[in-house]
């Protein structure tokens, strides 16, 4: 989040902007900077950008502050929400296609959402006071009450608007994948929550000892400018809340941070530098302006340039887009090399553990490993192998849910854990349909209130392809994945969609994979459970290429349950090292495409394609084996 500003700022004519495609490089990066604003005495302030849309605020003359939206994949494209209304709209913020901003058009400040989807703004505060500074992520809205001193949140899928609990006196905030981040007042402590996790109170981070100026947080990390007074900047990991200084030996002047993934942005005096956490930092600017308050998506930074005592125009610098390779030397390494990139160490961490000889029950754990807030590991059904319970201990993991019957992870594997200090949990069926209803069942329970889903997600459970795309979506969604019979639906599974009284879902994959019977019959319970006349849709493709990007698309298009901040690539000819890759991204808020190992799919590149400036990273799981380099460079081609 920014720095409070409630005055009119900004003006704007926009240039076309085309960042180089490329492969993951090494520290240090070579950034290329161009500007997006007009350069004209105009002062355009406050940049945020998320995908292909980047916004801030501007001043044309006296008719009050406006938003400018700039689409980056469109050359010249822009537009002006509030142009010359005689009133301020300020403080944007951007995910995937809305942008949220206060305006006072009503004689106080309002929040409002512009949605590039229909072309009009929605009004999401009617109480008279003053609320600014509104944060946006997926569905999650969040913003201040300066009136009252406390931060509110809006579900916007789910209706539900409420207080933040145990959040007052607030100096900066912000949102990402669920979690609200903020910094207080008085003994200015870093405090966080999660809606659907748990309405017993925020959660203390860390004692930051003097006022933070500033806040950005994406994923585990919140990037906090002067945390210290001093003018150092640092991260914090919001799992583990480990603190890193970006810049521990200087006595530069750091101030204004801001991540992505696994690096940070920041002022470096009047320029700005970056690093990927535990790497080298590579200069972003070196000019005699001065840059500051930059926005990170990927590896595109926006920020203020401002010559003198000019007024400030919006630039944009950008080095080559990630593309890495996730990957061990056998399928259960793999997931052990997953989990280390994306989860931190934490003592109340839970992992999910799955057979990687098969693959039924594991395709309905991807939204439990979300839900737990852990990663999804592969063991043989006979013995956990070494690299696996070497990666348990690196988490200081406590519980250990296993997946499946004794017949897929057998009786020993358990007393292993057990006899190594772990608690072990057996969620297990007399089949495959069952045992994806006894995860629902446990996703249910774990879910706060308001937050217990209302939909639910069904593919095929003779073959993996289809619940391997949809993993990471239900994730997102914080649904589960039951698996049906191709023409008939398993007794349990329609039991468990009436008793947990889901009103909507979704069958994956064409009427080859899941007959229309099937699809029917689920309609017909969620119906009854006061869905709309038609509860249950289809989304599928001519293969399973195009069924995972069927997928992808509409979880983004009509729902808003997943981003591209990192896009996850695995073979579609496989299981395991998209069971794994996918439970991450899942965790993360992403989706999983699949692939031809050794030519890249024309539905998966044509996604590519569309998308190009909306993917932060890309992430390939699997050694060359399974997804070869040929493959990886093509996606590096076709991303910006």
């Amino acid at each position: 989040m920014r720095r409070y500003r409630h005055s009119p700022l900004v003006a704007l004519t926009l240039a076309a902007v085309m960042a180089t495609a490329g492969i993951a490089s090494a520290a240090p990066l070579t950034f290329t900077t161009t500007p997006l604003g007009t350069g004209v005495s105009i002062a355009e302030v406050a940049p945020e950008i998320s995908g292909v849309w980047v916004a801030w605020e501007w001043t044309p003359g006296p008719s009050g502050s406006d938003i400018v939206v700039h689409n980056l994949a469109n050359a010249g494209s822009s537009f002006t929400i509030g142009a010359h209304d005689f009133h301020d709209q300020s403080n944007p913020d951007v995910s995937l296609g809305r942008i949220a901003y206060q305006s006072n058009q009503n004689g106080n400040w309002d929040i409002y959402v512009y949605d590039t989807r229909f072309s009009a703004p929605n009004k999401y505060t009617t109480s008279g006071e003053d609320e600014v500074s509104p944060r946006i992520d997926g569905n999650l809205l969040v913003w201040h009450n300066q009136t009252t001193d406390r931060l509110w949140y809006y579900d916007m899928r789910r209706g539900i608007r409420e207080e933040v609990p145990g959040a007052t006196d607030i100096v900066n905030f912000d949102v990402d994948n669920g979690c609200i981040v903020w910094t207080e007042d008085g003994a200015f402590p870093v405090k966080k929550f999660s809606p659907a996790e748990s309405k017993a109170g925020s959660v203390l981070v860390w004692n930051a000892g003097s006022l933070s100026s500033s806040m950005q947080v994406h994923g585990n990390l919140a990037a906090i400018g002067r945390p210290e007074g001093g003018g150092d900047a640092i991260v914090i990991d919001l799992v583990t809340y480990v603190r890193t200084n970006l810049m521990p030996s200087s006595a530069m002047k750091e101030s204004d941070p801001a991540a992505f993934h696994n690096g940070a942005v920041w002022c470096a005096g009047d320029d700005l530098s970056y690093k990927v956490l535990g790497e080298a930092a590579s200069m972003v600017t070196a000019t005699t302006d001065i840059e500051s308050d930059p926005s990170i998506f990927g590896r595109r930074i926006v920020y203020e340039r401002r010559a003198g005592l000019s007024l400030p125009d919006v630039w944009m610098a950008w080095a080559k887009p990630e593309v890495a390779r996730t990957a061990g030397t056998d399928r259960y390494s793999t997931a052990v090399v997953v989990s280390r990139e994306y989860f931190s160490a934490a003592e109340t961490d839970v992992a999910v553990l799955c057979t990687g000889a098969n693959f039924p029950d594991a395709l309905s754990a991807a939204p439990l490993a979300r839900i737990l807030g852990g990663p999804l590991l592969l063991t043989k059904p006979g013995s956990v192998p070494a690299e696996v319970i070497a990666e348990l201990d690196r988490l200081k993991v406590k519980e250990v849910i296993i997946i499946g019957s004794a017949a897929a992870v057998s009786g020993a594997v358990e007393s292993q854990l057990t006899g190594a200090g772990y608690n072990v949990k057996r969620l297990a069926g007399a089949n495959r349909y069952e045992t994806s209803v006894k995860i629902a069942e446990f996703m249910y329970g774990a879910l706060e209130t308001d937050y217990k889903p209302d939909t639910a997600f069904f593919a095929r459970g003779d073959n993996f392809p289809d619940a391997l795309a949809v993993g990471p979506v239900a994730a997102g969604a914080l649904a589960p994945v039951l698996l049906v019979r191709p023409t008939s639906l398993p007794a349990e599974v329609a039991q468990a969609v009436d008793a947990m009284n889901f009103t909507m879902g979704f069958v994956i994959g064409d009427t080859n994979s899941v007959s229309a019977e099937v699809l029917n019959r689920l309609n017909t319970i969620a119906r009854a459970n006061g869905g709309e006349p038609q509860s249950v849709y289809r989304w599928a493709g001519a293969n399973r290429y195009e069924t995972a990007v069927t997928v992808v698309e509409n979880a983004m298009k009509y729902y808003r349950w997943i981003d591209l901040d990192s896009l996850g690539v695995a073979t579609g000819t496989n299981f395991p090292d998209a069971l794994g890759g996918g439970a991450a991204l899942g965790y993360y808020g992403s989706a999983v495409l699949l692939t031809n190992g050794t030519i890249l799919s024309p539905a998966t590149g044509a996604f590519l394609d569309r998308h190009q400036y909306e993917i932060g990273r890309v992430d390939v799981f699997g050694g060359t084996n399974t997804v070869s380099d040929a493959v990886k460079n093509a996606v590096g081609a076709k991303i910006r």
